[in-house]
């Protein structure tokens, strides 16, 4: 944040959806009250006190639901089963419970003692989505006590005028300022990250989002000019008239670009010099595949099914799975590919129910198929909804995460072959012809890639996981984050082994981590002979345009001009004037979102 009295103000955030947008502030902030705390006599009267404000906290959320009900899709609807699980969890109330009988509170300190705890809880595991998960126990937290102390938001819903930037501390995703999303032009709160349910329900809802900006509620003031640009995480308060230009033309700059993009939305893939490649498409939301639709995408790269489980905060059964994935096949079409990630849970995305396992290194710990072969009844009734779901599908493929070791394969091979046992004794239809394959993240087994290319039909290579486990790097922790470099040397020679020795093994290869949409990486790693490209439905006509400008020589003579340098900085160097001088307008539009 860099703070000037009187003058505009420059702040950082981390965008979630939209494009640049230019309004007022509105702001929404709880009015400041005191949590009344005695000792009581009567903890009868305290737990009916308790229990009526929780029923109505359910109530005001039903209500929200109803009115968003049209306008979000049914993976967004999950997040009020999930506020409607913690409301109703027999845990949770036995809790306040407890503190109100025999600690002899009052129902308002002992409300405010149990959230403390649990978001307490919650932040000491090192994680992203645990301390997301936390702020939303502080907003039902913050709700049931409202409701208590028979406090109300101010300002008035009613009273927010046509194309408001509401400015919030946080912003639960079941907040009633959400059923005025039409009226609201952008969001910009203090809390909530880029997986948060926060920015799951602005991205559905299309508002223009920057969360986690510090420091923005007691700066701003109501009918403030405000600039949010989410496509870089900032926001500009109070900008000068020279702020405010540029932001337009950047605007203008931003969408003209998009704009020459869209001519290759349905354009078939191929380099300048002919040779063709697939790109597919990262999915986690059912409402992500008409995007996908309307490109020439190949298909379904990454289905990432942890988002059901970590949407409801539990483990839906059998048939609710069955339902959700059948969504896929009958959106997207039984021809196409659809790749179904197993549930990749642990490390930075919680696993219901084992909150408590608080591992020093989750990455490295218990997660993925790791948790999965440890529970083999959960991952059971996750493959039979996938085989039963793509009973009809063509192009089927299951991909498992985390994998380590020969045995592991083994195991999950054991356990599909048990599933389609299960389902063909109980007479349902299930996909018999699906190929089966791992997500590459692990660097050791390219040591093992031999003997167990004859178990599988094909890798996808992870960067995300991998780099970091390459490079001894947290990509999450901002004081290594500099290490985290896709031209890293020991980074792209590695990957150029792996594409080659998984070519020669005749084993399908393709790249589904960040990595894979980066501009800057995408020759070298054509260089290498890598053909299958799975990225964000959002990036796919600037990458098909980028790739139509590039030949496969040019790329092959790149990757052997850098391989054997050694600084980042120096393939770096080589690497952007050849896409100055090829994809000029990509590299531009690169920059202008950096």
């Amino acid at each position: 944040m860099e703070k000037e009295k009187n003058k505009s103000m420059k702040f950082k955030g981390i965008g979630i959806s939209g494009t640049i947008t230019i309004g007022k502030v509105f702001l929404y902030i709880q009015e400041p009250y005191t949590i009344p705390r005695y000792l009581t006599s009567d903890p009868e009267k305290e737990l009916e006190k308790f229990n009526n404000a929780l029923r109505k906290a359910i109530q005001e959320y039903s209500s929200v639901k109803k009115h968003l009900e049209s306008d979000i899709s049914e993976d967004e609807l999950l997040l009020f089963t999930s506020f409607d699980l913690f409301l109703k969890d027999e845990q949770f109330k036995s809790m306040v419970e407890n503190e109100i009988r025999k600690g002899n509170k009052n129902a308002e300190w002992a409300l405010y003692v149990v959230i403390e705890e649990l978001v307490s809880r919650f932040k000491n595991i090192s994680n992203i989505n645990l301390a997301q998960r936390s702020e939303d126990i502080s907003a039902i937290g913050e709700k049931i006590m409202m409701n208590l102390i028979s406090k109300t938001y101010l300002p008035e819903l009613n009273n927010i005028p046509e194309n408001a930037i509401i400015v919030a501390r946080t912003i639960s995703p079941t907040d009633p300022i959400l059923i005025q999303h039409k009226k609201i032009a952008g969001l910009v709160t203090e809390l909530g990250g880029f997986a948060s349910h926060t920015a799951i329900m602005t991205r559905g809802l299309s508002i223009p989002a920057v969360l986690g900006v510090e420091f923005i509620t007691s700066e701003a003031q109501n009918d403030d000019m405000i600039i949010i640009n989410p496509l870089k995480g900032e926001v500009i308060l109070r900008p000068d008239e020279k702020e405010i230009k540029d932001a337009m033309e950047l605007k203008v700059k931003q969408e003209k670009l998009l704009l020459s993009f869209n001519e290759f939305s349905k354009n078939e893939t191929s380099t300048k010099d002919g040779f063709s490649i697939d790109i597919l498409g990262n999915i986690e939301l059912v409402d992500e595949l008409p995007s996908l639709l309307n490109t020439s995408a190949k298909g379904i790269g990454l289905y990432r099914s942890e988002f059901l489980v970590l949407q409801s905060n539990s483990f839906p059964p059998e048939d609710v799975q069955y339902k959700h994935y059948l969504k896929i096949f009958s959106t997207y079409g039984n021809d196409r590919e659809i790749t179904i990630r197993t549930l990749d849970l642990g490390g930075d995305k919680i696993i219901p129910g084992y909150v408590s396992a608080n591992e020093k290194n989750p990455f490295l710990g218990w997660r993925a198929i790791r948790f999965c072969l440890s529970r083999p009844s959960l991952f059971l009734e996750q493959l039979k909804a996938i085989l039963r779901a793509g009973s009809n599908a063509k192009n089927l493929k299951i991909m498992v995460p985390m994998i380590s070791n020969f045995e592991e394969i083994i195991e999950t091979r054991k356990l599909l072959k048990l599933a389609e046992e299960s389902l063909k004794e109980a007479n349902l239809p299930y996909c018999s012809n699906y190929k089966f394959g791992i997500m590459f993240e692990i660097p050791s087994v390219m040591y093992i890639l031999d003997d167990i290319a004859s178990k599988i039909d094909f890798i996808s290579i992870g960067t995300n996981d991998l780099i970091q486990y390459l490079l001894a790097c947290d990509r999450g922790n901002e004081k290594v984050a500099y290490l985290f470099k896709y031209m890293n040397p020991s980074v792209l020679r590695f990957l150029s082994e792996l594409i080659s020795k998984a070519n020669s093994l005749k084993l399908e290869v393709s790249m589904c981590g960040e990595m894979a949409s980066d501009v800057l990486s995408i020759p070298l790693l054509l260089g290498m002979g890598l053909k299958r490209f799975s990225i964000p439905p959002s990036l796919y006509n600037m990458i098909n345009k980028l790739i139509s400008m590039l030949s496969m020589t040019d790329c092959q003579n790149l990757l052997k001009e850098v391989i054997s340098l050694s600084e980042a900085s120096e393939i770096e160097n080589i690497v952007v004037p050849l896409l100055k001088k090829r994809a000029p307008e990509v590299l531009e539009y690169c920059h202008l979102i950096k």
